[in-house]
């Protein structure tokens, strides 16, 4: 059977923590498979869709709301910076804004921090690594996949080379509470807004 509606997430890593935090946020009551779906749209292939009526799509973008009109789209801001270059969204992101804040059954989440590890409070990096007093993330560090030439949060403060996201998702999961991420940013609201949509879909 079709889900009730589609969490369009960049990649696996994103899901994994989307999960766990709408069970915190539903007190375990939300379930994806039968509440809703997570999909992915792969970052940058977000260029080549597109979340817009029929009767305003042309074959240029894949219309990924033919799939389902309920539609949740959560998007890393990746900004570096506060203000200047660093502090502006892509292009294609600005693009799909628009198309999704017109739509009244979607969400949307756009981060204010660069990705979704920003979020991940210290102490949970401290559990998972076994390494004692691992800040909190700032808003603007990075986590690159790969070994990177620029110092970021991965290589200053648990000093590895290399950051296998999927991996790190599952085991802070397995520490992380809603107390632990309610003050990081603007997750508090978003996940909450979140969590009431999706049961909006579900009634």
């Amino acid at each position: 059977l079709q889900a009730n509606g589609v969490l369009w997430l960049e990649g696996p890593s994103d899901r994994i923590y989307l999960n766990h935090f709408i069970q915190l946020y539903s007190d375990g009551e939300l379930r994806e498979g039968r509440d809703y779906q997570c999909a992915f749209y792969g970052g940058a292939i977000l260029a080549n869709t597109t979340f817009s009526s029929p009767e305003e799509s042309d074959n240029t973008f894949a219309n990924l709301l033919r799939l389902n009109h309920n539609v949740a789209v959560i998007c890393d801001g990746d900004r570096t910076a506060a203000s200047g270059t660093g502090s502006r969204i892509k292009g294609r992101v600005q693009r799909v804004k628009q198309e999704v804040e017109s739509l009244e059954t979607a969400f949307l989440w756009i981060t204010e921090a660069k990705e979704i590890e920003n979020y991940i409070p210290g102490k949970v990096w401290s559990c998972v690594y076994e390494i004692e007093n691992v800040p909190d993330p700032e808003k603007y560090d990075s986590f690159p996949s790969l070994a990177s030439k620029t110092t970021d949060f991965v290589q200053k403060n648990l000093k590895r080379k290399t950051f296998d996201k999927c991996d790190f998702a599952m085991r802070a999961t397995e520490h992380l509470e809603r107390d632990d991420i309610s003050k990081r940013f603007e997750l508090d609201q978003k996940m909450a807004a979140l969590v009431s949509k999706i049961r909006e879909w579900n009634q």
